[in-house]
């Protein structure tokens, strides 16, 4: 009766172009299935029924830690379960999404698929992923919008005396760490606010206080690809990295989420505007942006310098000379701005230059020239070439001497 009824509920497809009606449930056509081959398992607590001649996972102790790993802190409204099989894991997921949608090209599967869902909000489609794909999704977005289901923020359990590292890239975030000290002239936020005239105001997010008076902004990195290391001198853009979060302390005080918690303790992260994004992305104008560029009354000064003493001494420039022919885009130019101080630092430009596959003399002088306008220093290489951060003759941004 069972397997009638979720037949009668099948409603035959048309054309692979018919136009699809939201109120009808089930895009699939019925089959003839031998009660025979009928099995009932309980899988954490829910009755999963399905075609013991079709496919389904029999090692259940892995299939119910499958399980919890796919829907562990999973959030959105809107789940698509491709090759949904007898909806096994829809099933479970209908719990945490407000609508979940299966696809499934053995229409035989979603018989079963229909009985294990009973009484959840879904839509079945008897077709090959590629063929929804084709004919199906963009209607679909288009009326009820985008699949938004993602994986929030994974927070490992906190023991005493540990502090707790969250990764940002491998979280999907990208972080805006704001530094303040006064006594350094110090303070991102204010950097942040003078940088809204310009891009429009950051929507609200997820945020914390650190110990030293700084915030940590926390953005989904949707539209992220080659971000900036830095905005100005006091705040670091975290993606490939990571900061401290609550409940961590450092001599006592404490991270603190102040704000992006709704009222059930969910993270409310939001996604940068364009403007913000187009900014952050690592672009050739925008690289520029995180540079100074020589005042009026600035001299740079020209010293006949030793540069096999540079090179013994500063990872950067043994990093220059040592990977020329391999040498990255901004390393290149910052290696320009250096030389630049020195007397024959064009001639040693080009020297290095030519191990390059792209070597070409006219475009090397350019650099070169153009490298004369921006002033770096070791604090500047360092967004490109960690090492600097730690040279010890990095005191205050000088080169090594």
């Amino acid at each position: 009766k069972e397997i009638a009824r979720g037949r009668e509920e099948a409603r035959i497809m048309g054309k692979a172009n018919r136009k699809i009606k939201r109120k009808e449930n089930v895009h699939f056509s019925g089959s003839i299935i031998n009660p025979q081959n009928i099995c009932t398992v309980n899988i954490k607590g829910k009755e999963i029924r399905f075609d013991v001649q079709g496919f389904f996972q029999s090692n259940l102790e892995v299939l119910e830690q499958t399980i919890e790993k796919v829907c562990d802190n999973m959030g959105g409204e809107r789940v698509l379960d491709m090759y949904s099989g007898c909806g096994t894991f829809s099933v479970f997921l209908a719990d945490i999404f407000k609508d979940v949608t299966l696809v499934e090209h053995n229409r035989d599967a979603l018989v079963f698929a229909e009985q294990n869902m009973a009484g959840k909000q879904h839509t079945s489609y008897g077709m090959s992923g590629e063929k929804f794909i084709q004919n199906q999704v963009q209607a679909i977005i288009e009326k009820h919008g985008q699949y938004d289901a993602k994986k929030g923020i994974q927070i490992c359990k906190y023991k005493n005396n540990y502090n707790i590292g969250f990764v940002a890239d491998k979280n999907n975030c990208i972080v805006l760490d704001c530094d303040f000290d006064i006594q350094r002239n110090l303070n991102g936020v204010e950097t942040l606010k003078k940088l809204e005239y310009e891009l429009g105001t950051l929507p609200d997010t997820l945020t914390q206080s650190t110990p030293r008076g700084g915030k940590h902004l926390i953005y989904k990195d949707t539209g992220i690809k080659n971000p900036i290391g830095k905005i100005g001198k006091d705040v670091d853009i975290k993606y490939r990295g990571y900061i401290t979060i609550e409940p961590s302390s450092i001599n006592g005080a404490k991270y603190k989420f102040t704000n992006g918690i709704d009222k059930n303790g969910n993270f409310i992260i939001a996604e940068l505007p364009n403007s913000w994004l187009n900014y952050i992305n690592k672009t050739k104008n925008n690289f520029y942006k995180t540079i100074d560029v020589n005042n009026n009354n600035y001299q740079r000064k020209i010293i006949n310098g030793n540069f096999q003493k540079m090179y013994e001494k500063c990872a950067f420039i043994k990093h220059c000379v040592d990977n020329a022919s391999v040498l990255d885009e901004i390393c290149w130019f910052y290696f320009a701005c250096v030389l630049n101080s020195l007397s024959n630092g064009e001639s040693l430009f080009d020297l290095y230059s030519r191990p390059h596959k792209d070597y070409d003399p006219i475009l090397v002088n350019k650099k070169f020239q153009n490298a004369k306008k921006y002033n770096v220093n070791c604090n500047t290489i360092s967004r490109c070439f960690a090492e600097c951060k730690f040279c010890v003759y990095n005191q205050g941004g000088n080169y090594a001497k």
